[in-house]
Order: structure tokens, then C-alpha cells, then sequence
């Protein structure tokens, strides 16, 4: 590889890292969240087309950036930032693995069955974090208790909820990231 191409990468991967922050501060001036603290927002649109463009390694450098950069100015501190974090970059291992079992996303569908199965992984690991961690911790209440007061007293209510919160995260995440990637490629294509 040559040097420029790697100053390129790094500058890329810096410059990413601050659009996470910039998109922070948006989601802090415009919220959308659950009750807990979890927001519907772009913040790790950077971090998915770091990984689409240039691949994993550069990808966990961003999420790195973004998980420093959360604890810092996040909505909910080090709770927000481990949950985003972790949740994004679960995404991101799947599709790395799949893309070393299978091919790389050339089309729409390989990314579409690559993304079910990370969105997937994300479900779970987001309800399993928010049950045994995350929430019992941000509200300093038994998770029963935080299951009684936000979700009618019912397991599959709490279920259905963080399920629902963040296959609509990893949808916008995953997508959004793709067709910017996508648009340019594109663009870089017509001008070559």
C-alpha cells in the first residue's frame, strides 16, 4: 500500500471520528429517545461507512473515536457510550464475517442478508446489556422494577421494546450508511 494511500485512511478515519461528534451534538439539540436514555440518531453513520470504505480495522478505530467521544459528550455518559458502542460495532464483526465467508456487499441483497443477521445480533446483545446492566444502572432500580414502571410489568413488552428501539437503529444505521457509500462510489466512478 502506498504512503498516501495510508495518510489518506488515517485522515479519512480522523475525519470521521469528528463527524461522530458533530452528529452528537445534533442528537443532543434534537432527541429522540426511549425513556432509558437510548436515542434514534446518525452518530454511527461514520463508523459503518469507515468499515463499507476502507474495512475493519479502520472501522474499530472510528468506533474507538466515537465511544471516547460519547463518554465525553453523550446524553448518557459511559452507560450511552458502551451501549452505542458496543451494539454498533457487534454490527460491524458480523459483517466482517460475513463478508470473509461469502463475498464483499456488491449488491443490495448480499448486504441486506448480511445486515438482517447483524441487526439481529444487535437485538440481542442490546435486550441482554439493557437487562443484566444498563438500565438497572442509569435508573439505580432493580430491572424488575424498571420492567414494572416502563414496560407494564411484562418480559416480552421489555422484549419488544429494545428489540423494536434497535433493529429501527441498525436499519437506519446499516442503510443510510450504505446508499452514502453507494452515492459515492458512484460519484467517483463518473469522474474516473
Amino acid at each position: 500500500m502506498s504512503r498516501q494511500l495510508e495518510t489518506f485512511k488515517i485522515s479519512f478515519t480522523g475525519f470521521m471520528i469528528a463527524l461522530t461528534a458533530i452528529l452528537e451534538i445534533i442528537n443532543r439539540l434534537v432527541p429522540l429517545r426511549a425513556p432509558w436514555g437510548m436515542s434514534i440518531d446518525f452518530v454511527a453513520i461514520p463508523l459503518i461507512i469507515t468499515f463499507l470504505t476502507f474495512g475493519i480495522k479502520y472501522a474499530l478505530f472510528v468506533s474507538l473515536g466515537m465511544f471516547i467521544i460519547l463518554t465525553a459528550i453523550g446524553y448518557g455518559g459511559i452507560i450511552g457510550a458502551v451501549m452505542k458502542t458496543i451494539c454498533t460495532t457487534s454490527m460491524i464483526i458480523i459483517l466482517w464475517i460475513i463478508s470473509k465467508i461469502s463475498s464483499k456487499y456488491t449488491s443490495v441483497i448480499n448486504y441486506t442478508i448480511a445486515s438482517i443477521l447483524a441487526i439481529i445480533t444487535r437485538c440481542i446483545i442490546a435486550m441482554i446489556l439493557n437487562y443484566y446492566w444498563a438500565i438497572p444502572l442509569f435508573f439505580g432500580i432493580p430491572i424488575e422494577k424498571a420492567i414494572e414502571i416502563f414496560f407494564y410489568g411484562s418480559i416480552i413488552g421489555f422484549i419488544t421494546y429494545v428489540s423494536t428501539m434497535n433493529a429501527g437503529q441498525g436499519i437506519i444505521d446499516l442503510y443510510v450508511s450504505w446508499i452514502i457509500f453507494k452515492t459515492i462510489k458512484k460519484i467517483k466512478i463518473r469522474k474516473k
